[in-house]
């Protein structure tokens, strides 16, 4: 069983948006809030939150391709495949690495980390979130970003390790 309830996720989510001190036009912040809400079976949050993406970057392959998991995940497998075809046509642009962060910026990493996380490439997703860690340690999104990935995989422990952190940090700040 997961150390932090689906409640909680949610309200650590909302508090990690309000200290990531994101442009609220940022499409990333609605990819990482898409990929949290599809972490918690929450399907149809996670088709709001990647539509948004999607509007504000039409091209974000990424999204769509997240978005037609959530689609096929509830049943509705035509607008699924038409979603997986606008994440083919996209895929070739790497979008993230076309907004030119500094390899020393912890929201590359972390942004890097949810994209893998999406495609269910959970090694590279612990790898970018471990250097978003490591250039960040008090940003408590990369501790858990980390633990939905070790969740994902089956390491409950790492992943208790990774959400106590984030209660520890959030404890840190009231």
């Amino acid at each position: 069983m997961s150390f932090l309830a689906n409640q909680e996720r949610i309200q650590i989510v909302m508090e990690l948006f309000e200290l990531m001190e994101s442009n609220p036009n940022d499409p990333l912040r609605y990819l990482i809030a898409g990929i949290i809400c599809w972490n918690g079976d929450d399907y149809d949050g996670c088709i709001t939150q990647l539509t948004k993406a999607i509007e504000l970057a039409p091209n974000l392959a990424e999204a769509y391709y997240g978005r037609g998991k959530a689609y096929k995940a509830i049943g509705n497998h035509v607008v699924a495949n038409a979603d997986f075809a606008k994440a083919r046509q996209f895929s070739d642009v790497n979008w993230v690495e076309s907004m030119r962060f500094s390899p020393n910026d912890s929201r590359q990493h972390l942004y890097q980390g949810m994209i893998c996380y999406n495609q269910d490439d959970y090694d590279r997703a612990i790898v970018n979130f471990t250097t978003a860690i490591e250039l960040a340690p008090n940003l408590s999104i990369g501790y858990f970003c980390r633990g939905v990935v070790y969740e994902a995989i089956g390491f409950t422990d790492d992943a208790n390790v990774d959400f106590a952190k984030v209660r520890q940090l959030r404890n840190e700040l009231e």
